[in-house]
């Protein structure tokens, strides 16, 4: 009876807290925090392609998923990508809430945490980071914690938006403390770890220019915006297939850098 009053509770809280979702998403235009089902399907796509990503690299490790949110993609990592253990972080209560009641495994945890102030050493084989580093106000200290929760040797998967300069302090996004430019964040990164690939994953909208004549013609015939003139992004390694031009276009997409802990 009591572990059904607690099922009950949780499930109430879980509907809430997406319905508050769905409300930031159609009436705030605002959707910042991924809750799987509850945001438009280029985002969701975007989340989901990161984590099957990472799912490649996490087979019989221990993982630390920072950021984790709802708790979607820890999941993703600990079932799909078969890893021994995954711990999902968030400083968000209600997130790690959210997800220890829906996406529940044997080998998956969630913590409360702060990403700038992590306290495990020397304790995971793989670090991912989506999305979190261009919120944070610390970052050079975010990524000396990131650098001691690793093992030697450990792997550090981490995505963030290209920016069309090399360090904007005053980003679009109100959400971003600050963005970094393609090569800008790489010489960031390349302070701690050893690059070991380089990913984008690129809106193919971006790379048209911005006076070319679908655009235009969308524009005037729908009253379309820029941003949704989309196709669902993909992600590839990047191989120099894109120019320094292509990549300073603004809202281009996102890069993913798979690094590797310095000995």
């Amino acid at each position: 009876m009591i572990n059904e009053i607690n099922n009950l509770r949780e499930e109430i809280f879980c509907l809430k807290f997406e319905l508050e979702t769905l409300s930031d998403v159609l009436l705030r235009a605002k959707s910042e925090r991924w809750v799987p089902g509850y945001l438009f399907l280029d985002t969701e796509f975007s989340h989901l392609a990161r984590y099957e990503l990472a799912c490649k690299y996490v087979n019989g490790l221990e993982v630390l998923d920072i950021a984790c949110g709802t708790g979607k993609g820890s999941y993703m990592m600990a079932k799909n990508g078969e890893a021994k253990k995954v711990l999902g972080c968030d400083l968000d209560s209600n997130a790690i809430r959210y997800a220890s009641y829906r996406f529940q495994l044997e080998n998956l945890n969630y913590k409360i945490e702060n990403a700038q102030e992590l306290t495990f050493e020397n304790k995971f084989d793989v670090v991912i980071s989506f999305e979190t580093i261009e919120h944070l106000v610390d970052y050079n200290r975010f990524l000396k914690s990131v650098n001691k929760a690793m093992k030697p040797g450990g792997l550090f998967l981490i995505s963030t938006p290209i920016s069309n300069v090399e360090f904007d302090s005053k980003p679009n996004n109100p959400y971003h403390i600050q963005e970094w430019g393609f090569n800008s964040f790489q010489n960031l990164l390349q302070e701690t770890f050893t690059i070991k690939k380089i990913f984008v994953q690129l809106y193919p909208y971006s790379l048209i220019k911005k006076d070319a004549k679908i655009v235009r013609v969308l524009k005037k015939i729908f009253g379309v915006k820029d941003k949704l003139i989309s196709q669902d992004s993909i992600i590839e390694e990047f191989t120099y297939q894109y120019s320094d031009e292509q990549l300073k276009i603004k809202n281009c997409g996102y890069q993913i850098l798979l690094l590797e802990k310095n000995e």
